[in-house]
């Protein structure tokens, strides 16, 4: 069965026959692991999300622009998000250098926290969800946008079909 040259029936390398077998073998786990018996995937359903992204330290013009009823878009893909239900405003927190050399924090006479509420329709499953294209989770970045404005935001709150996460 082996010759002198290690070789299983004169042809394969028997070191090549067990690399081989291992590789299938950690293959065929991997496969059993994601698609054996008892693993089930839970069918996206289609259920009405709102959700909230703070915009923090925006410039008054781009926090005046945000209004109630604006339809918004995701930037990347441009899928449709949903439309602004509510905008939350109010001065951003900034460091203050004091003349003694300590900090404090006070209010910016500048810029301006956004918190813009938006509700739309998307998929939900037990580990995530999506809106447009984009799935998101709580502290997750979102480039968001209408024709007029464009902001950077982290989903702050999320209610699935009226349920709070």
């Amino acid at each position: 069965m082996i010759d002198r040259q290690g070789r299983l029936f004169g042809r394969i390398n028997v070191l090549d026959f067990l690399v081989v077998l291992l590789v299938v073998a950690l293959a065929a786990r991997l496969a059993y692991s994601w698609l054996g018996p008892g693993r089930t995937v839970a069918a996206e359903s289609d259920v009405p999300i709102t959700f909230t992204a703070l915009v923090a330290a925006v410039r008054g013009p781009t926090a005046d622009a945000i209004h109630v009823g604006d339809a918004v878009y995701e930037t990347r893909t441009n899928s449709y998000l949903g439309k602004v239900t509510a905008v939350k405003v109010e001065p951003s927190l900034v460091l203050v250098q004091n003349p003694d050399g300590t900090q404090t924090q006070e209010r910016s006479t500048v810029y301006k926290d956004v918190y813009v509420t938006i509700s739309g329709r998307g998929k939900a499953t037990p580990t995530s969800v999506m809106v447009g294209t984009q799935q998101i989770h709580i502290g997750t970045a979102l480039q968001f946008q209408t024709r007029i404005w464009g902001v950077t935001g982290t989903v702050w709150n999320i209610e699935v079909g009226g349920e709070g996460k």
